[in-house]
């Protein structure tokens, strides 16, 4: 029987119009990646901090512990260390590669996202093309862009052990649990999904190989627990830091009246899992339209996910189950405070929650939405957050700054540059705490004549800055920060320099500040530091790093 012809070119007009739409969304994608890697824009508190890591320790130094309390998957920490070889531009070298793992992520889902849905697969790449969240991080120098690649990798592996489940496929995920934990320590969570498919598939992957591929994968992830990450569960401050995204146990211990804590960080866990790490609605002010919005997005996630679950084949339950497995692993590392479950560190999870909401289009639920166009209209609500803050930044040709987890303006590099030549006239300088990483980073290390500021209350720096102007009424201060001017910590030192007529300089976004007293004599104050405790720290603070908190979200 011959094939109706118009049939065909139909269907072929279909496939067309898919693959064109899915390639100009993949494009636009890649395009605000670019744009937020390759911006001039300096390096932030985090980047700077993990960036001097990468310029002044060795390969073998960067398996832990690091500076700066920082830490980092060490194959994702060498290979920053061999671009920065290559890559002589400061910034694009620190970035370079989270933007590389960012677009290639793209790509792989896009594709993956075909052959889960040929036809309707335009929303879940469109949700990853557009996240505020993954567009974000694909321009940040910092690990966690190579989380979501490793992630998307491993959905890769899994779908193609369901699909044919012979022993290739079997080496495969082996392979994959031998190397991606060591780029990303993430990797680690999907071990149980592996062993679930190794057990289900067992008799034609045979015992034989399941056995050596399992003593290979073990012995790798050993391996890396004793070069890197117990270095890495060592580090008291990290801990400390990542404690409110631990499981709140000690809560429950004290009695039932604690399970309301328990309940709230639940919930908030839930949210950030589901909504905020895929980037389906950034951070938003407590008003009632901003927490209503949250909510129906929230409420919209959970009934998907619930439909996909209980409407589809075996198979593809296998498959959503071996998705499902990482982000429970993740809940139990963090309910032994192993790995914080929350925030950034989240982010691996985003490739899965969007491989979920690819399957939406297969049930029974989607075809009945789409009756009374609702589909139309669920798509409007996922996608609401992400176009708008999109729309915004293009329209002031910034950064994509703004669109979830926002990088603080601190082009730190024009003051640095001032202060290097004063140092070269034995003028002093000051530089506080949070601004030291960033100082150091461009300064190249330089220390002389600059006395580094310790963490403290608001009291505590302004009174570094009147014991500065005690000793030498002639200074450079330096200051950056990293949250909204209400919360400041120095704003008390910067009032102090205002009443004293220094001569200020802040960018627009207030973020970075810089005063100068030069040429002003400016009365002693009493002051928590001595000169003789100054001068001390000032001479030790080049081998000094303090602990530095990073209070972004």
């Amino acid at each position: 029987m011959l094939a109706d012809p118009a049939a065909n070119q139909s269907f072929g007009g279909r496939v067309l119009a898919r693959r064109s739409s899915i390639g100009c969304v993949v494009t636009v994608g890649i395009v605000l990646r670019c744009v937020q890697a390759f911006e001039d824009r300096a390096l932030w508190l985090d980047e700077a901090m993990l960036a001097l890591n990468i310029r002044r320790l060795s390969f073998s130094e960067l398996c832990g512990p690091l500076q700066y309390d920082q830490a980092a998957p060490v194959a994702f920490l060498w290979l920053q260390k061999l671009v920065s070889f290559v890559v002589w531009d400061e910034e694009i070298s620190a970035r370079i590669v989270p933007w590389a793992a960012g677009c290639l992520a793209l790509l792989v889902f896009a594709i993956l996202a075909t052959k889960v849905a040929a036809e309707l697969s335009l929303l879940p790449v469109t949700v990853m093309a557009f996240s505020p969240t993954l567009v974000c991080y694909s321009g940040e120098g910092k690990q966690y862009s190579v989380d979501v690649l490793c992630s998307v990798f491993a959905l890769c592996v899994g779908m193609r052990w369901v699909r044919s489940p012979d022993r290739s496929a079997a080496l495969l995920a082996a392979l994959y649990c031998t190397v991606a934990p060591w780029f990303s320590h993430t990797g680690v969570f999907f071990l149980p999904g592996v062993l679930l498919l190794a057990v289900v598939f067992r008799k034609r992957t045979g015992w034989a190989l399941t056995l050596g591929c399992a003593l290979g994968s073990v012995s790798s992830v050993l391996m890396l627990y004793l070069v890197n990450i117990r270095k890495v569960h060592g580090n008291s401050s990290l801990n400390e830091f990542w404690q409110s995204d631990y499981v709140p146990w000690k809560a429950i211990e004290r009695g039932p009246t604690e399970f309301e804590a328990v309940a709230v960080w639940m919930i908030r866990r839930w949210w950030e899992l589901v909504v905020r790490s895929p980037g389906l609605s950034p951070e938003v002010p407590p008003a009632t339209a901003a927490w209503f919005a949250v909510a129906v997005i929230t409420t919209a996630m959970t009934w998907i996910l619930w439909r996909v679950i209980s409407e589809l084949s075996a198979s593809t339950l296998l498959l959503i189950s071996y998705a499902v497995l990482p982000v429970f692993s993740c809940l139990v590392a963090a309910a032994f405070e192993r790995y914080p479950f929350g925030n950034r560190l989240l982010l691996f999870a985003a490739p899965l929650v969007v491989f979920l909401l690819a399957h939406f289009p297969l049930t029974k639920a989607w075809n009945r939405i789409r009756q009374y166009h609702l589909d139309a209209l669920l798509s409007a609500v996922l996608l609401t957050w992400p176009l708008v803050s999109i729309c915004e930044t293009v329209g002031e040709w910034r950064s994509i700054d703004n669109m979830f987890a926002p990088h603080y303006e601190e082009d730190i590099r024009p003051f640095v540059a001032q202060m290097v030549r004063a140092q070269s006239t034995a003028a002093s300088c000051y530089v506080f705490h949070a601004a030291r990483p960033a100082f150091e980073y461009y300064s190249r290390d330089g220390t002389q004549h600059v006395f580094f500021g310790s963490p403290g209350d608001s009291d505590h720096y302004r009174d570094e800055v009147r014991s500065c102007l005690a000793r030498n009424p002639e200074w450079y201060f330096l200051f950056a920060h990293t949250s909204p001017w209400g919360m400041l910590e120095p704003h008390k030192a910067y009032e102090y320099l205002t009443e004293q007529r220094a001569e200020e300089f802040v960018h627009s976004k207030d973020d970075v500040r810089f005063f100068v007293t030069v040429g002003r004599q400016i009365a002693s104050h009493p002051a928590s530091i001595t000169a003789q405790e100054m001068a001390t720290t000032t001479a030790a603070s080049a081998d000094d790093h303090p602990v530095l908190t990073n209070p972004r979200d």
